[in-house]
Parts: structure tokens; sequence; C-alpha cells
């Protein structure tokens, strides 16, 4: 593997970190729980809510699978619209891969999120 696809497969595993980060935790027991108190109103929001949740984590999965069917192609593979947004180190990256060379790119993707 040379150091290009090396730093592809970092940059990947980065913005997929940053974007799953985003992930909302819907404890979904406690929701019914505390709308079982409350009248027709209240277990309408409940849902409401539960349902805003779900399609907002439905996104997120959605973008992660886009991110996972990413292939490295030639330099513009970073330009994809997917990493853009989402401000990688770039520079840092570079550094640790001419630092260590001989280390795997998963080491070096622990060490840049540590």
């Amino acid at each position: 593997m040379n150091i290009e696809e090396k730093k592809f497969l970092i940059v990947k595993s980065y913005v997929k970190n940053k974007i799953q980060k985003k992930r909302a935790q819907l404890w979904k027991k406690d929701l019914q729980r505390t709308a079982e108190n409350l009248d027709n109103t209240g277990k309408v929001l409940a849902q409401l809510f539960e349902k805003h949740v779900k399609e907002h984590n439905s996104k997120i999965d959605a973008t992660c699978t886009r991110i996972d069917n990413l292939r490295y192609k030639d330099h513009k593979s970073y330009k994809s619209s997917l990493i853009t947004g989402n401000s990688v180190p770039f520079g840092l990256i570079d550094e640790l891969l001419k630092k260590e060379p001989e280390k795997d790119w998963y080491d070096i993707y622990l060490h840049l999120i540590q």
C-alpha cells in the first residue's frame, strides 16, 4: 500500500468518525414511559420527536455509507463534497505519514484522533 492510499484511508476514517459523532441517541423506553403520563398532545409530540431523530440518524447512516463507497483514483478524490466540508487536517496527516511511513494507516489514524 503506497502513501497516498494510506492517506486516503485515514481521511475517510477521520471524516466518518466526525460525522458519526453527530448521531442522536434516543432512549425509546424512557421516552415512552414519560409520554404515558401525558395527554394526547404530549404523546403525539413524543412520537414526532422519535420520528425526527430516526430521520436524522438515517441521513447520517446514508452519508457514512457514501463515504465507505469512496475509492481512491487520484488526487482529485479529496475534492469530494463528503470530504471537503469537514475540515480535515491534511498537513498533520502528511507530517505523520512522513515521520512514520512504516506504520499502518490505522495506527496513524488512532494517533490523529487522540
